[in-house]
Protein backbone atom coordinates (compact mmCIF):
# COMPACT_ATOMS: atom_id res chain seq x y z
CA UNK A 1 0.00 0.00 0.00
CA UNK A 2 1.66 3.41 -0.94
CA UNK A 3 1.96 6.44 1.11
CA UNK A 4 -0.99 8.23 -0.68
CA UNK A 5 -3.58 5.45 0.20
CA UNK A 6 -2.07 5.29 3.50
CA UNK A 7 -2.84 8.96 4.46
CA UNK A 8 -6.20 8.56 3.12
CA UNK A 9 -7.21 5.53 5.14
CA UNK A 10 -5.53 7.13 8.12
CA UNK A 11 -7.78 9.90 7.78
CA UNK A 12 -10.74 8.45 7.59
CA UNK A 13 -10.18 5.95 10.18
CA UNK A 14 -9.51 8.86 12.52
CA UNK A 15 -12.55 10.71 11.31
CA UNK A 16 -14.89 8.00 11.80
CA UNK A 17 -13.21 6.99 14.80
CA UNK A 18 -14.20 10.43 16.43
CA UNK A 19 -17.57 9.94 15.23
CA UNK A 20 -17.68 6.60 17.29
CA UNK A 21 -16.38 8.18 20.28
CA UNK A 22 -18.70 11.43 19.95
CA UNK A 23 -21.62 9.40 19.82
CA UNK A 24 -22.64 10.48 16.12
CA UNK A 25 -23.72 6.51 15.03
CA UNK A 26 -26.45 4.73 17.17
CA UNK A 27 -24.64 1.58 18.99
CA UNK A 28 -25.13 -1.63 17.23
CA UNK A 29 -25.99 0.69 13.90
CA UNK A 30 -25.33 -1.15 10.67
CA UNK A 31 -23.14 1.32 8.65
CA UNK A 32 -23.39 2.02 4.86
CA UNK A 33 -20.17 1.78 3.40
CA UNK A 34 -21.40 2.97 -0.17
CA UNK A 35 -22.69 5.69 1.70
CA UNK A 36 -19.52 6.20 3.81
CA UNK A 37 -17.77 6.27 0.43
CA UNK A 38 -19.81 8.81 -1.23
CA UNK A 39 -19.27 11.15 1.89
CA UNK A 40 -15.72 10.77 1.40
CA UNK A 41 -15.66 10.88 -2.40
CA UNK A 42 -13.58 7.73 -2.23
CA UNK A 43 -14.14 4.30 -3.21
CA UNK A 44 -15.30 1.45 -0.76
CA UNK A 45 -11.68 -0.11 -0.76
CA UNK A 46 -10.04 2.47 2.16
CA UNK A 47 -13.51 2.81 3.67
CA UNK A 48 -13.27 -0.90 4.24
CA UNK A 49 -9.48 -0.53 5.13
CA UNK A 50 -10.45 2.02 7.50
CA UNK A 51 -13.63 -0.09 9.27
CA UNK A 52 -10.90 -2.84 9.58
CA UNK A 53 -8.48 -1.08 11.72
CA UNK A 54 -11.86 0.23 13.88
CA UNK A 55 -12.86 -3.55 13.99
CA UNK A 56 -9.31 -4.33 15.30
CA UNK A 57 -9.82 -1.30 17.89
CA UNK A 58 -12.94 -3.18 18.80
CA UNK A 59 -15.08 0.33 18.15
CA UNK A 60 -16.65 -1.67 15.46
CA UNK A 61 -17.52 -5.10 14.49
CA UNK A 62 -17.80 -7.45 11.20
CA UNK A 63 -20.99 -9.83 10.61
CA UNK A 64 -19.68 -11.98 7.60
CA UNK A 65 -21.57 -11.72 4.71
CA UNK A 66 -23.62 -8.71 6.79
CA UNK A 67 -21.59 -5.82 7.01
CA UNK A 68 -19.97 -3.73 9.64
CA UNK A 69 -21.77 -2.33 12.81
CA UNK A 70 -20.97 0.00 15.78
CA UNK A 71 -20.16 -2.02 19.29
CA UNK A 72 -22.75 -2.62 21.67
CA UNK A 73 -21.81 -1.28 24.99
CA UNK A 74 -23.98 -2.19 28.12
CA UNK A 75 -23.28 -1.05 31.59
CA UNK A 76 -20.95 -4.52 32.25
CA UNK A 77 -18.93 -3.09 29.91
CA UNK A 78 -18.16 0.24 31.62
CA UNK A 79 -17.90 -1.56 34.65
CA UNK A 80 -14.89 -3.44 33.14
CA UNK A 81 -13.50 -0.41 31.80
CA UNK A 82 -13.15 1.71 34.71
CA UNK A 83 -11.78 -1.64 36.86
CA UNK A 84 -9.08 -1.95 34.03
CA UNK A 85 -8.17 1.74 34.26
CA UNK A 86 -7.99 1.98 38.07
CA UNK A 87 -5.77 -0.65 37.62
CA UNK A 88 -3.40 0.63 34.89
CA UNK A 89 -3.19 4.44 35.97
CA UNK A 90 -2.83 3.18 39.64
CA UNK A 91 0.22 1.23 38.74
CA UNK A 92 1.18 3.87 36.68
CA UNK A 93 1.42 6.13 39.39
CA UNK A 94 3.50 4.26 41.25
CA UNK A 95 6.16 4.77 38.40
CA UNK A 96 5.49 8.65 37.70
CA UNK A 97 5.37 9.90 41.36
CA UNK A 98 9.31 10.33 41.33
CA UNK A 99 9.29 12.00 38.05
CA UNK A 100 9.60 15.49 36.55
CA UNK A 101 7.29 17.30 38.22
CA UNK A 102 6.93 20.48 35.98
CA UNK A 103 4.06 19.30 33.66
CA UNK A 104 1.98 18.21 36.60
CA UNK A 105 2.78 21.80 38.13
CA UNK A 106 1.81 23.28 35.12
CA UNK A 107 -1.79 21.30 35.08
CA UNK A 108 -2.19 22.22 38.79
CA UNK A 109 -1.94 25.73 38.01
CA UNK A 110 -4.27 25.22 35.45
CA UNK A 111 -6.67 23.44 37.24
CA UNK A 112 -7.07 26.33 40.04
CA UNK A 113 -8.14 28.63 37.02
CA UNK A 114 -10.60 26.09 35.37
CA UNK A 115 -12.43 25.67 38.63
CA UNK A 116 -12.98 29.31 39.07
CA UNK A 117 -14.60 29.40 35.60
CA UNK A 118 -16.86 25.81 36.49
CA UNK A 119 -18.18 27.88 39.41
CA UNK A 120 -19.91 30.22 36.75
CA UNK A 121 -20.94 27.14 35.02
CA UNK A 122 -18.52 27.81 32.12
CA UNK A 123 -15.83 25.86 30.25
CA UNK A 124 -17.07 22.46 30.70
CA UNK A 125 -14.77 21.65 27.85
CA UNK A 126 -11.69 23.12 29.35
CA UNK A 127 -11.92 21.10 32.08
CA UNK A 128 -12.80 17.88 30.04
CA UNK A 129 -9.44 18.69 28.21
CA UNK A 130 -7.45 18.86 31.42
CA UNK A 131 -8.80 15.65 33.12
CA UNK A 132 -7.99 14.06 29.63
CA UNK A 133 -4.24 15.19 30.19
CA UNK A 134 -3.48 14.69 33.89
CA UNK A 135 -4.36 11.00 33.21
CA UNK A 136 -2.74 10.25 29.46
CA UNK A 137 0.34 12.14 31.00
CA UNK A 138 0.37 9.66 34.52
CA UNK A 139 0.52 6.71 31.95
CA UNK A 140 2.87 7.84 29.58
CA UNK A 141 5.30 9.23 31.79
CA UNK A 142 5.44 5.55 33.77
CA UNK A 143 7.96 5.00 30.59
CA UNK A 144 6.12 1.81 30.60
CA UNK A 145 5.75 0.58 26.82
CA UNK A 146 3.26 -2.30 27.59
CA UNK A 147 1.45 -0.35 30.30
CA UNK A 148 0.63 2.28 27.72
CA UNK A 149 -0.07 0.40 24.80
CA UNK A 150 -2.82 -1.31 27.42
CA UNK A 151 -3.98 1.84 28.50
CA UNK A 152 -4.39 3.29 25.15
CA UNK A 153 -6.42 0.34 23.89
CA UNK A 154 -9.08 0.87 26.60
CA UNK A 155 -9.08 4.76 26.61
CA UNK A 156 -11.45 5.26 23.31
CA UNK A 157 -14.33 3.29 25.54
CA UNK A 158 -13.59 5.99 28.47
CA UNK A 159 -13.75 8.50 25.72
CA UNK A 160 -17.06 7.35 24.87
CA UNK A 161 -18.56 6.77 28.33
CA UNK A 162 -17.39 10.48 29.13
CA UNK A 163 -19.59 11.42 26.18
CA UNK A 164 -22.95 10.18 27.89
CA UNK A 165 -23.05 12.64 30.28
CA UNK A 166 -22.88 16.26 27.95
CA UNK A 167 -24.11 18.42 30.66
CA UNK A 168 -21.17 19.54 32.75
CA UNK A 169 -22.01 17.46 36.20
CA UNK A 170 -18.88 15.19 35.65
CA UNK A 171 -16.68 18.00 35.79
CA UNK A 172 -18.51 20.10 38.19
CA UNK A 173 -18.37 17.08 40.80
CA UNK A 174 -14.70 15.65 39.95
CA UNK A 175 -12.34 18.91 39.69
CA UNK A 176 -11.38 19.11 43.41
CA UNK A 177 -10.34 15.36 43.61
CA UNK A 178 -8.65 16.19 40.16
CA UNK A 179 -6.75 19.64 42.25
CA UNK A 180 -6.04 17.55 45.62
CA UNK A 181 -4.70 14.78 42.82
CA UNK A 182 -2.39 17.16 41.21
CA UNK A 183 -1.30 18.22 45.05
CA UNK A 184 0.04 14.93 46.42
CA UNK A 185 2.09 14.36 43.13
CA UNK A 186 3.44 17.28 43.50
CA UNK A 187 3.99 16.58 47.07
CA UNK A 188 5.18 13.35 46.38
CA UNK A 189 2.64 11.60 48.30
CA UNK A 190 2.30 7.88 46.58
CA UNK A 191 0.08 6.92 48.91
CA UNK A 192 -2.56 9.40 49.37
CA UNK A 193 -2.42 9.85 45.64
CA UNK A 194 -3.16 6.71 44.54
CA UNK A 195 -6.32 6.89 46.96
CA UNK A 196 -7.65 10.04 45.57
CA UNK A 197 -7.19 8.76 41.89
CA UNK A 198 -8.52 5.52 42.90
CA UNK A 199 -11.69 7.13 44.34
CA UNK A 200 -11.87 9.87 41.48
CA UNK A 201 -11.67 6.71 38.92
CA UNK A 202 -14.95 5.41 41.10
CA UNK A 203 -16.92 8.54 41.16
CA UNK A 204 -16.57 8.41 36.85
CA UNK A 205 -17.58 5.29 36.91
CA UNK A 206 -20.69 5.98 38.57
CA UNK A 207 -21.60 9.16 36.75
CA UNK A 208 -21.31 6.68 33.77
CA UNK A 209 -23.56 4.20 34.73
CA UNK A 210 -26.17 7.04 35.69
CA UNK A 211 -25.71 8.45 32.14
CA UNK A 212 -26.72 5.29 30.73
CA UNK A 213 -30.02 5.60 31.51
CA UNK A 214 -30.99 8.13 29.35
CA UNK A 215 -29.90 5.89 26.80
CA UNK A 216 -31.55 2.80 28.11
CA UNK A 217 -28.86 1.01 28.39
CA UNK A 218 -28.84 -1.71 30.07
Amino acid sequence: MDDFNSTIIDKIYNILKKRIINLEFKFNQKLNVKEIAQQFGVSQTPIRDALNNLVKDELVFVKPRVGYFIIKFTKNDLCEIYEVRKMIECFALENTINLNNKIFKKYYEKALKIKDKLSKFENYDEFNILDRDVHLNIVEESRNKQLIKMFFRIYSFVQISQNFDNTGERSLKEIDSIILLLEKILNKDILNAKAILREHIENCKIIGIESLKKYNIK
